[in-house]
């Protein structure tokens, strides 16, 4: 499977064969000693940011809405989360 790097194969990235990855092989710069500098700095800000909304603010998922994840370097919800944010 990591013959060839360059040639295009989309079956690389079914889920059997990323869970047959070594950790941190498929998000560059993602593990290790290579591990981005502001990831603890970023990781406390959003849970500042986070504290902070949810004191002030109601978020509900709207009604209906059936999440599916798209897998980038993070993970997040494809197509975004549409909520109903309401002050308490």
């Amino acid at each position: 499977m990591l013959d060839d790097p360059e040639a295009f194969r989309p079956e690389r990235f079914a889920p059997e064969a990323k869970a047959a990855l070594p950790k941190g092989a498929y998000v560059p710069f993602g593990g290790g000693s290579r591990t981005c500098i502001g990831m603890r700095f970023g990781q406390m800000e959003i849970r500042a940011i986070a504290a902070t909304i949810l004191r002030r603010f109601t978020v509900e998922l709207q009604p209906g809405y059936e999440m599916s994840i798209r897998q980038m370097p993070t993970l997040s919800p494809r197509g975004g989360l549409p909520v109903t944010v309401r002050a308490r």
